[in-house]
């Protein structure tokens, strides 16, 4: 994937000090308009903006909101577009000579060049004995599509199966990668679950085999899993093609756990044994853990008919694990983590390839939200995005453009972005439904929408169905706001950004997705040479029938704050 790690070690100083050593990596300044960095952590850590302008420092990692690392570390930063750009990585500052009083980035302009500068000496050393400072490059887009329909889950009926009680694993929350006590024929059920309709008593049976592996943790756990057999065999699977939850998490139910504890923990090698309990442990994804994984992985190909592998919690998380990460202990003796981009990556490719032996198309598919690590996500080919903030109002207010362009729309890692679907939104909030689904649309994601059954919104459903025929037709070509080449169909209000779906020549579906704070009129202009569409076009509103007058080849409307308009253009005048 192109990604570069490396190891720069230095020898000895012969008793002299060093008193700088920085590495400044120098990008055209046109071509670089976005940061997205972050210390580690998820949701409100990471920052995705657009660079000030002026010259000089206009970023350092100051600006970042102190975790685990220490403050003012920068262990990830990507500048560039939603269309290339560069990203630098380090697990933490060992070996470098870094004074913490100061930021370990900066980002400087200076006229058409902006500089990447990182401080591995800032703070006077003597080099007694040879120290290697590691740390990552990698440059963006990573690799094309592989999974390029946008209506990708739709058209392939697919299930996410939540959480692993879901397919059927034993007490663990979200630490499982194998079937209550290794027993096959939890997986085989579910198999059939999916291609027949199983018999009420075919699925009493399952829920009575699993229930003594709940006992001992109260009479809730059993509820719990006779709860989510019933859910998960009683029909939900039929005609699904199934993709299992795994998390980057193991839990001390399994049974390895006692042997592997101090080797998977991101805590320090501590002995202590841990209660039996179905908690969720955060893991080092080392050798052994990658090995264990697969191995499950594939049974549940072969065996439960799971056609991908969906991890949660796809972020850096702090291993303070100093036998089996780079986490160290400093001067004073106080352990400085580890993010652990290396111990993911190396999972998720390993995923990847072993889709790819198995002849299976590779559905590798973290939750990323908030983070777009590329060398992490460079191995996979579908996201989920999303759960920050999910719920909280119109869509538009949740996400800034910049993190919809470099993180959400997924050309840079080259994957598919799944949202994740309306969590939080009432049966009456049909504004926010509406919304979230015009955001996905207009940042051409895999696009679906969840529309509660008891919310009849016929005309909307017909407008939705049309828009799927579209994206699904032969020698489509799409346009986008933030594309370099000018789009076909134009507004001249930046607040009023459109998507662009044409096969030339034939039908055209316009997008309208308004980030305005008010109604605001709106010009659309039609380039009918581009589209193919000769003299004779009409343009409709795809939801309500209404026909636009077009005059000069453009049309008026009002577009009402945050409101989504779906226009169609048809050569043929009907």
């Amino acid at each position: 994937d192109g990604t570069v790690k490396v190891r720069l070690t230095l020898d000895s100083s012969g008793g002299k000090p060093v008193d700088a050593l920085t590495l400044d990596i120098p990008l055209d300044d046109a071509q670089a308009p976005f940061i997205h960095a972050m210390t580690e952590g998820i949701r409100k850590g990471p920052i995705t903006e657009r660079l000030a302008a002026g010259e000089g420092v206009v970023w350092d990692a100051k600006r970042l909101i102190p975790g685990e690392l220490p403050a003012g570390f920068c262990s990830y930063i990507f500048l560039g577009s939603g269309h290339r750009g560069l990203s630098w990585f380090a697990e933490n500052d060992k070996n470098w000579s870094w004074d913490r009083t100061t930021p370990n980035l900066e980002v400087v302009r200076s006229g058409k060049t902006l500089s990447l500068r990182i401080h591995l000496i800032n703070k006077p050393v003597v080099i007694e004995e040879p120290r290697t400072i590691t740390f990552g490059l990698l440059a963006a887009p990573v690799k094309p599509m592989l999974l390029t329909k946008r209506t990708f889950s739709v058209d392939n009926n697919i299930r996410l199966l939540l959480t692993c009680i879901n397919w059927l694993a034993g007490p663990g929350i979200c630490g499982n990668v194998y079937p209550v006590n290794q027993d096959m024929f939890f997986w085989e059920a579910l198999a059939r679950s999916s291609q027949e309709k199983l018999t009420p008593e075919e699925v009493k049976a399952v829920a009575d085999r699993g229930k003594p592996f709940f006992a001992e943790f109260g009479v809730d756990s059993i509820e719990w899993w006779i709860r989510h057999v019933n859910a998960n065999l009683s029909g939900r699977l039929l005609g699904r093609q199934m993709i299992f939850y795994f998390n980057r998490a193991t839990t001390p139910v399994a049974k390895e756990f006692s042997t592997f504890k101090d080797e998977w923990l991101l805590k320090e090698m501590t002995g202590h044994d841990f209660k039996v309990t179905d908690s969720e442990q955060k893991l080092v994804p080392s050798e052994s853990y990658i090995d264990y994984a697969l191995y499950w992985y594939k049974e549940s190909f072969k065996r439960a008919r799971n056609t991908g592998v969906y991890w949660d919690n796809w972020y850096l998380a702090p291993s303070y694990n100093v036998e089996m990460t780079d986490a160290y202990r400093d001067e004073n003796g106080i352990i400085v983590p580890s993010t652990g981009i290396w111990g993911l990556r190396e999972l998720c490719k390993r995923t990847f390839i072993l889709m790819n032996e198995e002849g299976m198309e590779p559905r590798v598919f973290p939750h990323m939200t908030s983070t777009s690590v590329l060398p992490m996500l460079s191995f996979a080919t579908m996201q989920l995005d999303w759960e920050w903030q999910s719920g909280n109002g119109d869509t538009q207010d949740r996400f800034s453009r910049e993190y919809l362009q470099v993180a959400t729309a997924g050309d840079l890692a080259g994957v598919l972005s799944w949202p994740l679907w309306n969590h939080g939104f009432k049966n009456d909030d049909i504004r926010g439904l509406r919304s979230y689904t015009g955001v996905q649309m207009l940042h051409d994601v895999n696009f679906y929408t969840i529309i509660p059954s008891s919310v009849k919104m016929p005309e909307w459903d017909k407008f939705l169905e049309g828009l799927r025929d579209q994206l699904r037709k032969p020698g489509l070509k799409t346009w986008r706001y933030w594309d370099e080449e000018t789009q076909p169909v134009t507004i001249g209000d930046t607040d009023l950004p459109v998507i662009v779906h044409s096969v030339p020549g034939d039908l055209t579906w316009v997008v309208v997705c308004s980030y305005a704070k008010e109604d605001r009129e709106a010009k659309i202009t039609i380039d009918a040479q581009r589209l193919g569409l000769g003299e004779n076009y009409t343009v409709t509103n795809a939801e309500t029938g209404e026909i636009y007058p077009v005059k000069d080849n453009s049309v008026s409307l009002n577009v009402p704050m945050h409101v989504i308009i779906g226009l169609k253009i048809n050569p043929k005048g009907n």
